[in-house]
């Protein structure tokens, strides 16, 4: 997931129950991947691990490093480049197309 969606996943206004329901979700085994793309500065990255609640949830959050040549693409980007099919969708790396392609995701028949 990226960036802007771990935030969310952390804000109480999500949840009928916070912390519990979140507490349940790592107890049953999820685990949390996102990325960064470039304009997330480390400053507010670190701010944000820092925070007192957030120590519990270290353990079950890694980042996944984004090469550079696809840094700058956001899934927002892919979802509307599929959805529209636009000549961006040329910019969206091979494998992801084509995963993307196999599940049929953000298909205009499917939204």
């Amino acid at each position: 997931m990226g960036w802007d969606t771990l935030i969310r996943v952390f804000d109480p206004k999500y949840y009928s129950d916070y912390p519990r329901e979140l507490d349940e979700f790592f107890a049953n085994g999820g685990r949390i991947a996102y990325s960064r793309r470039v304009g997330f500065p480390d400053a507010d990255v670190d701010a944000f691990f820092a925070r007192h609640e957030m120590a519990t949830y270290l353990q079950y959050i890694f980042e996944l490093k984004l090469p550079k040549r696809v840094k700058h693409i956001s899934s927002s980007d892919v979802r509307v480049a599929v959805r529209d099919s636009t000549q961006s969708v040329r910019d969206i790396p091979p494998r992801i197309l084509e995963f993307v392609n196999n599940f049929q995701l953000y298909r205009k028949d499917r939204l």
